[in-house]
């Protein structure tokens, strides 16, 4: 089962609130035997139309396979955000060749979409839990209806594709009580003494160019840069600017989500075949699917129409939702066989150059050491 959201255009500059053009559509895949089991709760959990009690929703029942008749109603009916779970049938996994739904999404799926896994759904239930009460009963009277204020955390790899996360989440998820943590992650700084550094640093720019030549991750950003970013992006909301994490991106994201009770994770993604992601030991976004403890959307490159790859160049941002419901997706431009060549020249030319100046330095340092060891006044 999968969730699909038809959000209406908001005006520009305020959260997103519920509006009588919003809709959303409960999808199954299946067949007909099956469609009034799958509604069916269980000891913790209740049925479809509890949990659903008051928000208006249509149920869309799709013969067959998941493979062709998602993507095949996500076009068709215009949807703006799609939610999957991680838990599907066995069958339903055969019929996806695949190891996991995470990686048939990854590869199919172009809007925007939000990954949720059973145990990001139980730390949102024990944070509400463990909630403390006030010690003074309020005089206000009962709060006011509207879904409690959230914290939703933005992890960036460049100012281009910030900017368009940014623009996302303003347009489709943010509420006005909506707690903003504006991430960036740092590479750990401890080996700037180390002579091969620049080595190491120059042969994963080798490896990143061979296997995703537009990851939009671009050069290190500087923290002068990320110091104000996001002040004018989400002006309006309350945001927590410069949340800057040092290490294994990997580890520092999951790790501050659990931390500090981050409710919605937004990232980017870039596309990437099999053979790709095998080279390149994964992608992070699909790392950060399987691994933190909320869940997670992601927002393909392909839908958000910033300049992959170039961060300080002429931005493209996404069309503005309010002349249009349904923004237009904008393909990222192809670059050529020829281009990615000579990328990959330039960085090999570069290589051989520091190799050769290492060579350089360790040849003499040997040179001085056997004089030592000649020398008998040493």
């Amino acid at each position: 089962m999968a969730e699909a959201i038809r959000v209406a255009a908001g005006p520009v500059g305020q959260g997103k609130e519920p509006q009588p053009g919003d809709q959303l559509f409960i999808v199954h895949v299946g067949r007909g035997g099956e469609r009034d089991q799958w509604k069916m709760g269980g000891p913790l959990i209740p049925d479809v139309e509890t949990c659903l009690e008051g928000y208006p929703y249509e149920i869309e029942d799709l013969e067959g396979s998941i493979q062709g008749n998602i993507r095949e109603f996500l076009e068709r009916a215009g949807i703006d955000i799609v939610v999957f779970g991680s838990k599907y049938p066995v069958t339903m996994l055969k019929a996806l060749s695949l190891l996991t739904v995470r990686e048939w999404i990854q590869q199919h799926v172009s809007i925007p979409y939000v990954f949720i896994r059973p145990e990001a759904v139980r730390n949102v239930r024990m944070r509400l839990c463990h909630t403390p009460e006030p010690s003074v009963p309020s005089v206000a009277g009962p709060a006011a209806p509207g879904p409690p204020p959230r914290r939703i955390a933005i992890a960036y790899p460049s100012l281009s594709v910030g900017r368009a996360l940014m623009q996302v989440a303003r347009d489709r998820v943010l509420e006005p009580a909506d707690t903003v943590d504006v991430v960036h992650v740092y590479p750990e700084t401890a080996d700037l003494g180390n002579p091969m550094r620049d080595v190491v640093r120059g042969t994963l720019k080798l490896v990143r160019a061979m296997t995703h030549p537009r990851a939009g991750a671009g050069e290190p950003l500087s923290e002068a840069e990320t110091i104000n970013f996001g002040a004018a992006e989400l002006e309006g909301f309350k945001v927590n600017l410069n949340v800057v994490l040092r290490g294994d991106l990997r580890a520092q994201l999951p790790a501050y989500v659990e931390r500090e009770g981050v409710d919605l994770l937004i990232i980017g993604s870039h596309s990437a075949n099999a053979y790709q992601t095998k080279l390149s030991g994964g992608t992070t976004s699909g790392f950060l699917m399987e691994h933190a403890g909320c869940p997670v959307m992601v927002v393909p490159h392909a839908a958000l129409g910033s300049t992959d790859g170039d961060e300080h160049g002429a931005e493209q941002p996404i069309s503005p939702t309010a002349a249009s419901p349904r923004p237009e997706v904008q393909r990222p431009t192809q670059v050529s066989f020829q281009a990615q060549q000579q990328a990959v020249g330039h960085v090999v030319m570069v290589l051989q150059q520091q190799l050769q100046e290492k060579d350089r330095i360790i040849a003499d340092l040997r040179a001085q050491l056997a004089a030592l060891q000649t020398d008998p006044s040493g």
